[in-house]
C-alpha cells in the first residue's frame, strides 16, 4: 500500500485490489460540495462525481457508508467511506479486491484491435512473398 499526503488529504493505493481510498481529515461545512474522484487514464473518463455533505456529529462516533456507485465509463465502481466524529479513531478497513473487466483495460484493447491484425497482416506478407512460384516451362 502507498500513502500520499497534502494537508487534510490522504490517498492511499491499493494496488493488490486495483482501488485507492481519499480521506479527508478534520471536515467543516465549508468541505461540502461535488468533487471529481477517479484515474487519469489516457482517451478515457473514468472520473464520477462524489457528493459530500457534512452534518454535525454527535457525542457518538458514527459512520456512514456510501456503496455500489458505478461510474459512467468502465466497470462498476464499489466505495466505503467512512468518516467518524472522533479523532483518535481512524479507518483500518480496506476495500475489498475488484471485478475488473478486460476489456477496460487500454492495453488488452491496443493488443486486440492494433497489435493483432498488424501481426496477422505481416505474417500474411511474408507467406505471400515466400509462396512457390509457377516456372515458365511449368504446364
Amino acid at each position: 500500500m502507498r500513502k500520499a499526503t497534502s494537508g487534510r488529504v490522504t490517498i492511499r493505493v491499493h494496488p493488490a485490489s486495483l482501488s485507492f481510498t481519499v480521506t479527508l481529515e478534520s471536515l467543516t461545512l465549508e468541505d461540502e460540495g461535488t468533487y471529481s474522484c477517479g484515474v487519469d487514464k489516457p482517451w478515457l473518463d473514468s472520473t464520477f462525481k462524489v457528493v459530500v455533505s457534512v452534518l454535525p456529529a454527535s457525542a457518538t462516533a458514527t459512520a456512514s457508508y456510501l456503496e455500489g456507485i458505478r461510474s459512467t465509463v468502465g466497470p462498476p465502481l464499489f466505495l466505503s467511506m467512512h468518516t467518524w466524529h472522533s479523532s483518535t479513531k481512524q479507518d483500518t478497513s480496506r476495500p475489498s479486491p475488484q471485478p475488473w473487466s478486460l476489456f477496460s483495460s487500454i492495453h488488452f484493447l491496443l493488443l486486440v484491435f492494433l497489435k493483432v491484425p498488424l501481426f496477422l497482416s505481416m505474417l500474411s506478407a511474408v507467406l505471400w512473398v515466400n509462396r512457390p512460384q509457377r516456372g515458365s516451362g511449368w504446364r
